[in-house]
């Protein structure tokens, strides 16, 4: 019995040097940054960091570790350069919140994730307006999502996102002086 934790101790002591020659942040869990970390629907971000797989593939996933399902899923996948991996995506149509990007090590079945909010984007043209000038309202939210635009409680209009991208426009007739107060965070605007 003694042989053989003598025979262990030794072995273990030949692959110290080895085992020293892997990053820390290669050996268990996937690092992941995020760059940058909050933004709008479309801005381009990067997810980097290190797997444990040396060489290994790996898959960035917005939300939901699973297929591309036209709100959530993979975004981006690659190989890593020894542990270190990199890969950029165009945020997708999202509510406004902070939204998980999962980093999958495939060979291994590790992940980590960062955090990305989505702020939206919502443009009124003009931005002040004399009562009864057209304006639009404009940007991008949730896809498919319909959108509302009010008035002091009045409806000036409906309709919805692209379905692909997220992207509306609305064009109406303001009944007073227009101002953008509030965005709902399930996608629905609020003019005062």
């Amino acid at each position: 019995m003694r042989k053989a934790h003598l025979l262990v101790l030794v072995s273990l002591l030949a692959l110290y040097p080895v085992l020293m020659a892997v990053p820390i942040s290669a050996q268990g869990a996937v690092a992941v940054d995020i760059s940058p970390g909050s933004g709008p629907i479309g801005i381009t971000v990067t997810v980097s960091g290190a797997i444990p797989t040396a060489g290994g593939k790996f898959s960035v996933y917005w939300g939901y570790v699973r297929e591309w399902d036209g709100r959530y899923g993979k975004v981006a996948e690659g190989y890593a350069d020894g542990n270190d991996y990199s890969a950029s995506f165009p945020v997708p149509p999202a509510y406004r919140s902070g939204h998980n990007v999962i980093v999958l090590d495939e060979t291994s079945g590790k992940s980590g994730a960062a955090v990305f909010n989505v702020e939206p984007e919502i443009y009124v043209t003009p931005s002040s307006s004399a009562p009864g000038a057209l304006i639009v309202v404009s940007g991008y939210l949730i896809n498919g999502e319909e959108i509302e635009v009010r008035f002091d409680g009045t409806l000036l209009g409906e309709t919805v996102t692209d379905a692909a991208t997220g992207y509306f426009a609305l064009s109406a007739a303001v009944p007073g002086v227009l101002s953008v107060h509030s965005l709902k965070p399930r996608g629905r605007l609020r003019c005062s």
